[in-house]
């Protein structure tokens, strides 16, 4: 499932119903605005699974794990144009300050366009999850827990800290604040821009 948050209590969602319903299998993009209690359909619904979803001011982006293929809309998810990838994704993010500016990485390392999604070149960096959560911050968590941190839009990276296991999931909160899940079941916390992690919680 693709999930994002686009405002107080405004998400969007993707991926596959309960199926006790009478939804059809892939959900397309859905929408809540009272801060997931109720969902309701936006656009593709039937015809895409997002297990990427990324937004910025009206541009969102998704990857429909079906085909590999990357959706762009520049109307907050009711119209799509479809792109060729970069590569097989493992996540991507968009520039907070510049939504045309993607950063993806692949598993051969990350890739970024400067015209959301038309033209793709090399980055630098190694592969892994990514977060985005202001102008030129960028975070990257490896599949060994490793987290890089760049202020320069990904172009120059740093070593952090740890997160102490191999990681299932990551986002940033802001430039301080970032959260991730390891396949283990635990959620972890850094305040410290990723130098340092605690367990919040054991999910297993």
């Amino acid at each position: 499932m693709g999930f994002t948050v686009i405002g107080p209590e405004r998400y969007l969602g993707s991926g596959h119903p309960d199926l006790r319903t009478d939804d059809p299998p892939l959900l397309g993009l859905i929408s809540s605005t009272d801060g997931g209690r109720t969902w309701s359909p936006v656009s593709l619904r039937g015809e895409v699974d997002f297990h990427i979803l990324r937004a910025a001011a009206t541009r969102v982006v998704g990857l429909d794990s079906q085909t590999g293929s990357v959706f762009v809309s520049d109307d907050a998810g009711r119209r799509w144009v479809e792109r060729t990838p970069p590569g097989e994704l493992v996540d991507m993010v968009l520039n907070p300050a510049d939504a045309d500016h993607i950063l993806a990485s692949t598993t051969a390392g990350l890739v970024e366009s400067r015209d959301a999604g038309r033209v793709w070149g090399p980055s630098a960096g190694t592969p892994g999850y990514l977060a985005w959560p202001q102008k030129d911050t960028v975070f990257r968590l490896g599949p060994d827990g490793q987290v890089g941190y760049s202020s320069d839009g990904g172009r120059t990276w740093e070593l952090r800290g740890r997160i102490g296991g191999e990681p299932s999931a990551f986002t940033a909160v802001d430039a301080s604040k970032l959260l991730a899940t390891t396949h283990t079941g635990d959620l972890k916390e850094s305040r410290d821009g990723g130098l340092s992690w605690e367990t919040l919680a054991e999910l297993e």
